[in-house]
């Protein structure tokens, strides 16, 4: 038996109590625990084909809880690179950002310092090393002031990920009830499909409440629970 509130106890079926120690989720970034679909194959595949990519510079746009952190992690992973925010670049970081020839550049819409890119753009080019920047926006639709960082931001190539599809988003459910080892009906994933939003982020935030209701329940998840946990997650 198990809760995950610190130090709780729960009621064992002779009526005992126990104390329950609760041990921290950690999330699955590898590239086996991503879902793909027509929502992201473009994006899978571009990951996949690296060191084979045709220019130094990508960037993979889409919606907030699309995946695009996941498979940043992942490329990140695969080449040993590093990972910054976006609006943590300044020009006298940039120089220290290379040091594995590969860097994912996070959140690209918060970018504050343009000096900073155009500068790490230049360092990416000299050295050989490579570059991929996440957003939400398009580069080419960022509002850079400096002409010619805007002109280079146009010509970086691009891949596209949508919010998740019926079948991946279901999947991702599935994939985080088993990594939980939660005991869920097999309808009960398309039920969450069609009641929340459509994000890898809520079926993160789904899946963590209703373990976490049920354990201080004692309770199997059921829908008659998740449309009760649904319900206090968009309040």
């Amino acid at each position: 038996m198990k809760n995950n509130q610190p130090g709780g106890t729960a009621v064992g079926a002779a009526g005992e109590r126990q104390y329950i120690i609760s041990l921290p989720h950690r999330a699955a970034f590898g590239r086996e625990d991503f879902i793909v679909g027509a929502c992201n194959e473009q994006a899978v595949t571009m990951i996949d084909r690296w060191p084979e990519w045709p220019h130094r510079v990508f960037s993979m746009i889409g919606p907030a809880g699309s995946g695009k952190s996941h498979l940043a992690r992942v490329w990140q992973k695969l080449c040993d690179g590093r990972v910054i925010p976006a609006a943590d670049l300044t020009v006298d970081g940039v120089p220290n950002l290379l040091s594995r020839h590969a860097l994912v550049v996070e959140d690209g819409d918060s970018l504050r310092d343009e000096a900073a890119l155009f500068h790490l753009l230049n360092l990416v080019a000299q050295e050989d090393a490579w570059l991929l920047v996440t957003s939400v926006t398009p580069l080419a639709h960022w509002p850079i002031q400096d002409a010619g960082l805007s002109s280079r931001l146009s010509s970086v190539p691009s891949v596209s990920l949508e919010a998740p599809s019926d079948d991946v988003l279901a999947g991702v459910l599935e994939k985080l009830f088993r990594d939980r080892q939660l005991d869920v009906s097999r309808d009960l994933a398309p039920y969450l499909v069609t009641r929340m939003e459509r994000s890898f982020d809520a079926a993160q935030r789904v899946v963590d409440k209703l373990d976490r209701v049920s354990l201080a329940r004692q309770q199997r998840i059921s829908k008659r629970l998740a449309s009760e946990v649904l319900d206090q997650i968009m309040l």
